[in-house]
């Protein structure tokens, strides 16, 4: 009868966990990037609205 052969590892690498426990930093970065960026967009949206029905678009 041949020897056995030696046994693997259980596990060479640490498990990848939950989509949204690794992503979470990046979604938090993005939303605070959009943020940021949020009143600038709301007077180019106020400008485009003036210029498209010509009424005053202040809210």
């Amino acid at each position: 009868m041949p020897a056995l052969a030696p046994k693997k590892p259980v596990r060479s690498k640490p498990p990848k966990g939950h989509k949204q426990q690794r992503t979470y930093a990046e979604k938090q970065a993005m939303i605070q990037k959009n943020l940021d960026e949020m009143p600038e967009k709301i007077r180019n949206y106020q400008k485009d609205a003036v210029d498209v029905c010509g009424k005053c678009a202040e809210y």
